[in-house]
């Protein structure tokens, strides 16, 4: 079995009507099975960051991020791995007088040296 802990970093920018960027700072463990091929389940909690811009105005918020992961890493040799993640991510902004949530789906890869 594997328990590992990890900190993430994430960035996402976007554009359309409602243009802007989200910033999140994460921190938490990831579980699986160590062999040849590692399925794994990641739980991250931590700190985001929101910018939108919109009918000519702009806003900017702050609030609690979480991010839920499964993952699937092929490893070719006993110090390497190669895989990638698929992940589903909450913010919620405390607004005055409610608070709102964004959801997002990512995706992503990763590559991992093992001493």
């Amino acid at each position: 079995l594997l328990l590992i802990p990890e900190v993430v970093a994430s960035f996402a920018g976007f554009g359309g009507d409602f243009s802007g960027m989200g910033l999140r700072a994460l921190a938490g463990v990831r579980g699986g099975v160590a062999g040849p091929v590692e399925p794994s389940l990641g739980l991250r909690i931590g700190y985001g960051l929101t910018s939108l811009s919109a009918g000519g105005g702009e806003s900017l918020e702050s609030g609690f991020a979480v991010d839920v992961g499964l993952g699937l890493d092929v490893r070719p040799e006993r110090w390497l791995t190669v895989g990638g993640e698929l992940t589903y991510d909450l913010l919620v902004l405390p607004l005055p007088g409610r608070a709102a949530t964004l959801h997002t789906l990512g995706a992503g890869g990763s590559v991992a040296f093992w001493f």
